[in-house]
């Protein structure tokens, strides 16, 4: 599932791996091979080509508005044979043909990864090595290809993103020690988990997702000793409206 295309209603973009096909005893062969991206209406079942397939591709990335931004491609040796460096390609916020991005090798892991868009700032999110560690940045999806350092921790890697609404804007990151934590850094998010940690006493928030609008979240709230519950967050009304415990009948039990 590459975009769930929150414009639309009942239809997504999918990944989907090409096969060609050939029956006995009929002239009729599909010869398409490799990864594509298609529209699929889940209420009626019909499919639209969006990306032709390319045999060397593994990866796209949209930009949660229908809009296929990041290809990625395997590199092959003059054998045929894959290598270990992985081409990442863009496509300019006005359209056009593919431009090169970045170049990750899986083996030494190094050079830019990228893993998400977002259109409105027109940049891919991505990991790629500082000082040692896995860091968030981020590369503007233009022929300057300007890069920023988004979030890093000198201890562990940033180990994966936080993504919220049908569009999956990223407003955090998460990386693991001793358990997992969550940094947000998209101010909106940062402002309401901080408000709503204070008005819960000090609770660790994390927010599960978000509407459209950003006007209501689904947030997660407790601690080391408390496994805590699920939250309707109304910012308008201003109104938390506890929905689920984690742990049914825990009832304030000592949690170990």
């Amino acid at each position: 599932m590459l975009d769930y295309l929150p414009e639309e209603d009942g239809a997504v973009l999918m990944a989907r791996s090409y096969v060609p096909e050939a029956k006995v005893g009929s002239l009729i062969e599909k010869k398409t091979e490799g990864l594509g991206v298609d529209r699929v209406d889940s209420r009626t079942g019909s499919i639209r080509r969006v990306e032709a397939p390319d045999k060397n591709a593994f990866d796209f990335i949209a930009d949660g508005h229908g809009r296929v931004r990041v290809m990625g491609l395997w590199e092959r040796k003059d054998s045929g044979y894959f290598t270990s460096q992985y081409k990442y390609l863009y496509r300019p916020a006005d359209g056009g043909g593919w431009r090169q991005l970045s170049i990750y090798d899986w083996q030494s892991e190094t050079g830019f990864k990228p893993v998400a868009v977002d259109p409105a700032k027109n940049v891919a999110y991505g990991y790629e090595r500082k000082d040692g560690r896995f860091a968030l940045m981020t590369v503007q999806l233009d022929p300057g290809l300007e890069k920023k350092l988004v979030y890093a921790n000198p201890d562990v890697d940033v180990s994966g993103l936080v993504m919220t609404g049908r569009d999956r804007r990223v407003v955090g990151v998460s990386y693991v020690d001793d358990y997992r934590h969550t940094a947000y850094f998209d101010p909106a998010a940062l402002s309401m988990v901080q408000s709503l940690g204070k008005a819960l006493g000090g609770k660790a928030v994390h927010i599960g997702d978000l509407s459209a609008d950003g006007q209501r979240a689904l947030v997660w709230a407790g601690s080391d000793v408390d496994p805590g519950q699920y939250y309707l967050f109304d910012k308008g009304a201003r109104k938390l409206s506890p929905i689920m415990p984690i742990v049914p009948n825990w009832q304030g039990a000592h949690w170990r």
